[in-house]
């Protein structure tokens, strides 16, 4: 039995997008949380002209995760984090 997620796509129209982008792509979407808050989220997309020619990508990361303690003394330690990061993908100049 593969390990694999299936495949989901859905095509979403009159969205406004940074320009000269005309579409995007998430290539990535990963989801969690078993119990408590813990939590994580992972966004891969890639934003495309109207010659399908790759603009940019961008990389969205989050996660919570809060663990309860046993002592009595503190009910919680949380650790939270928040990144974000966008790569421009070579292009001519055209902008």
């Amino acid at each position: 039995m593969s390990n694999s997620s299936p495949v989901h796509c859905r095509t979403i129209e009159d969205v406004p997008l940074p320009y000269p982008a005309s579409k995007l792509i998430i290539t990535q979407r990963l989801e969690a949380s078993q119990e408590s808050p813990f939590w994580a989220w992972i966004i891969v997309g890639a934003f495309y002209d109207r010659q399908d020619n790759v603009l940019w990508s961008t990389e969205i990361f989050a996660g919570r995760l809060d663990i309860d303690s046993d002592s009595g003394d503190e009910s919680s330690d949380t650790s939270s984090v928040a990144e974000s990061y966008t790569e421009e993908t070579g292009s001519s100049g055209k902008h």
